[in-house]
């Protein structure tokens, strides 16, 4: 469900960093907690965080200071943009960096996440050993994967074992929501070693109120589904979480468990400068202060560019001219979406649109011309991963 949860959070940073043109992040975040010094309560700096980025904003380094002392970084590693691999570091006592922790992502041809393979280091054998895996399957052309399974490695049988996995995963097909994956189920192994349906989890999101229901149904051998546990989590119009309400099914209704709220505080440039977290322990008690991170020094990214020019023969565009619709078929490019835009000879934008790479590779995509008038177009296709083709088209009457 951890894998889940990430992946979901992953696909929707990588929708709103390819929507936009520049993003705004800080250097360094400074973390406080509420603490109650001789009857003086107020903010303590606990920690800061030094952030390192790469040209297009994602984050290389992360580094934990105490007291203006490293003691801790995470290093992240990419190729082609993609998450390639993780590590978790602690400061030795020689002053050098120790890995404790690494994670590898592993992707197909088509750039889909196949493996994330999680290993620790042993003191006893001084190096890395493999703890879990989680290895994802897809059908056919799909971007998202179908099923999910995770394994955790056995040193007695120096092989992998299949720990638990999710099944039926099912997406939505629109392109502009945050959070794709709708529904999906957990097994587990039994005592009889065949494979129980432990969980059913249900995401729903309200545009409206920008509000994300995540629910856990227990199944029961004689009853079905029976609800356990739910998160409700609602976020403001920068699609950052303002509060996480966690319920408990309790005797035919949902009972308080928990509350956090955050506090969002931005400059006139709608940049996120603080977070104040407040936790309600009981139904119906005060929020109390839990921390406050301040984010400062920001930097600028621009993470357009120029697209790098995809070969003239990955494009196909028919009929053209055209007196009704075009249907376009990009193949060849290794990306999961493409931004399909049409514009007038005066630059003004008539037609823009996410498709995916099944949809765009098929040869099934449409574009609707029917209101257009008479005249020459400028077709462009923009990959997420910043390849790109242009394509002149002629609508007749």
């Amino acid at each position: 469900m951890k894998t889940l949860c990430l992946y979901l959070l992953l696909s929707a940073l990588a929708l709103n960093a390819f929507a936009q043109t520049t993003i705004v992040l800080p250097r360094f975040t400074d973390r406080y907690i509420w603490g109650d010094d001789q009857g003086m309560p107020g903010w303590e700096l606990s920690n800061t965080y030094a952030h390192t980025y790469n040209s297009r904003g994602q984050e290389m380094e992360r580094v934990y200071l105490n007291d203006g002392i490293e003691w801790l970084r995470t290093v992240h590693t990419y190729e082609n943009f993609r998450l390639k691999e993780v590590l978790e570091q602690s400061k030795s006592s020689t002053g050098a960096w120790e890995t404790t922790s690494k994670s590898t992502y592993m992707y197909d041809s088509q750039e889909r996440l196949i493996t994330i393979t999680n290993q620790t280091f042993n003191s006893a054998s001084s190096q890395l050993e493999n703890l879990t895996r989680v290895i994802n399957t897809y059908t056919n052309d799909d971007l998202n994967p179908s099923s999910a399974e995770r394994q955790r490695w056995s040193e007695s049988l120096n092989s992998w074992g299949l720990d638990e996995k999710d099944i039926n995963l099912v997406w939505s097909t629109d392109s502009n929501h945050p959070f794709k994956l709708l529904s999906y189920e957990t097994q587990v192994v039994d005592f009889d070693l065949s494979w129980f349906t432990l969980e059913r989890h249900i995401n729903s999101y309200d545009p409206a109120t920008r509000t994300l229901t995540s629910s856990t149904d227990f199944a029961s051998r004689n009853n079905g589904w029976v609800p356990s546990i739910r998160m409700i989590t609602t976020f403001d119009a920068q699609m950052n979480p303002t509060r996480l309400l966690v319920q408990e099914w309790d005797y035919d209704k949902w009972k308080f468990l928990g509350d956090t709220q955050y506090l969002l505080t931005y400059n006139p440039d709608n940049v996120l400068t603080e977070r104040i977290t407040k936790i309600r322990m009981v139904d119906g008690g005060p929020l109390e202060n839990l921390s406050r991170d301040v984010y400062r020094d920001f930097q600028t990214f621009n993470i357009t560019g120029a697209a790098e020019q995809l070969p003239e023969s990955s494009l196909a565009v028919f009929p053209n001219p055209t007196s009704s619709n075009l249907t376009i078929s990009l193949t060849g490019a290794g990306f999961k979406q493409a931004q399909v835009q049409l514009f007038n000879l005066q630059g003004k934008k008539m037609y823009e649109a996410m498709a995916s790479y099944h949809s765009i590779s098929t040869g099934n995509y449409e574009i609707p011309c029917q209101q257009l008038g008479a005249g020459v177009y400028v077709l462009r296709i923009t990959t997420e991963n910043n390849k790109g083709i242009a394509r002149r088209v002629v609508k007749m009457k």
